[in-house]
């Protein structure tokens, strides 16, 4: 505890994290955390904020004679530091449904977590710098194994401790003293000492006016553990995907097929809208083959988790015979001599092939004769798709003989009887 002092300091840092986790906590979740302390910070404080920020979080700086209830608005977690002065801080956020992370031993009263006699209820030892694990299952205890865990450097530290109702969850003691718990948790819904429910999770550990520099690895896997469980509130399950099923769709096209699919049906413990985002957008057009579609969920903590189906465009539909000029099963050509008409024709078509391989008898390009002949056709498509078929070519002469006729001719007569006359016809 300490005098009240006046101001109030901001910093904003957001680090961008990329996670690739499937089907698993996220260890590290980007958080908006308010941190309330006597501002400007002290060593201890200023390492604390600097490490928390390390990890990628946004931490607002906020001093307690200024803090307001405004300033928990979309926040994480409340970190509340030994250098607060509970006077001035009083039970400001004891209603508040954020969860809060308070290490002033007297702060634990005004948040209804214990009764209100320092030294009975609540307070700090200062002849160890250990901590006896009780729960080594629970997030808090950070997978650490042992018992007797050296928590800060030196021989003997400060650290908070308090006297919870058995609705709390204890997670580590004193090893010497009393044995009063360093470190518990009210999960949300608990009934608390005074009697109301923990509107959130309400979590106590030991730091006291400890800093980051004084602790040792153990010290600082502990605070790791607190810091996630603290920011997801014990929630570290990822979202259940359930995909489409894998499809099969027959190309259309050159490009393949646009393909419209089904949403993935997602599901998490805790929230009930999960972000859900796909690799590539339903109706977005897919090429010819196999192609994955990835599914990403994150729920409201960050936890994330990835799916996929399989999407395979193929081509299973024979060329067509006919197409061009081939109307009805048959092209009429008009004879142009005696042998007939020379007849150029594609013979068939394909969706996706532009040019399927096509055997044709008689060929494209041949002269046939007057009346009707029959093409015989074989069209087969780049997927090795077959299609085997005919149509008619009939040749017609619908056009008249053409006359010429001679020019008007005066001839002399030599013979009573006239004259012999010839033309050409």
């Amino acid at each position: 505890m300490r005098p009240c002092s006046q101001g109030q300091q901001r910093h904003a840092l957001k680090l961008a994290l990329l996670f690739c986790v499937f089907t698993s906590f996220s260890a590290a979740v980007a958080a908006d955390i308010l941190y309330v302390a006597n501002v400007p910070l002290n060593a201890a404080d200023t390492s604390i904020v600097d490490y928390v920020r390390a990890k990628g979080h946004y931490v607002q700086v906020v001093d307690d004679g200024a803090a307001q209830l405004s300033d928990t608005t979309d926040k994480e977690l409340i970190m509340i530091s030994e250098t607060v002065d509970p006077a001035v801080l009083g039970g400001l956020y004891h209603d508040v449904p954020v969860r809060i992370l308070v290490w002033d031993a007297a702060m634990q009263y005004l948040l209804g977590m214990t009764g209100p006699t320092e030294g009975t209820h609540f307070g700090y030892s200062n002849d160890d710098v250990r901590a006896h694990l009780v729960d080594h299952k629970h997030p808090l205890a950070g997978g650490l194994e042992g018992n007797d865990l050296v928590i800060f450097t030196g021989t003997a530290k400060p650290m908070g401790w308090g006297k919870p109702n058995k609705n709390a969850d204890i997670i580590a003691r004193q090893v010497l003293a009393g044995k009063y718990p360093l470190l518990y948790e009210y999960a949300p819904g608990a009934v608390m000492v005074d009697g109301t429910a923990a509107p959130s999770n309400r979590i106590f550990f030991f730091m006291a006016d400890n800093g980051i520099p004084g602790m040792t690895d153990s010290g600082r896997a502990f605070l790791d553990a607190i810091l996630a469980y603290s920011i997801t509130g014990g929630d570290f399950t990822a979202p259940v995907i359930a995909p489409p099923a894998d499809m099969l769709v027959e190309a259309n096209s050159l490009n393949g097929a646009i393909v419209s699919y089904p949403p993935a049906t997602v599901t998490d413990n805790r929230d009930p809208n999960p972000i859900v985002t796909y690799s590539i957008a339903s109706g977005s057009l897919f090429p010819m083959g196999v192609t994955v579609v990835t599914i990403f969920a994150e729920d409201h903590v960050g936890n994330k988790s990835s799916a996929s189906f399989t999407i395979t465009v193929r081509d299973t539909t024979p060329p067509t015979i006919g197409g061009g000029n081939i109307v009805n099963g048959n092209i009429t050509a008009e004879a142009t001599s005696a042998a007939g008409a020379v007849v150029n024709f594609v013979g068939a078509t394909d969706l996706v092939d532009p040019n399927p391989t096509i055997t044709a008898n008689p060929p494209s390009g041949s002269t046939f004769p007057l009346g009707v002949t029959t093409v015989q056709v074989t069209a087969t498509d780049a997927s090795n798709n077959t299609a085997t078929g005919s149509f008619t070519v009939t040749v017609v002469d619908t056009t008249a003989p053409a006359l010429i006729v001679p020019a008007n001719m005066l001839v002399e007569a030599n013979t009573t009887g006239g004259a012999i006359v010839n033309f050409a016809a």
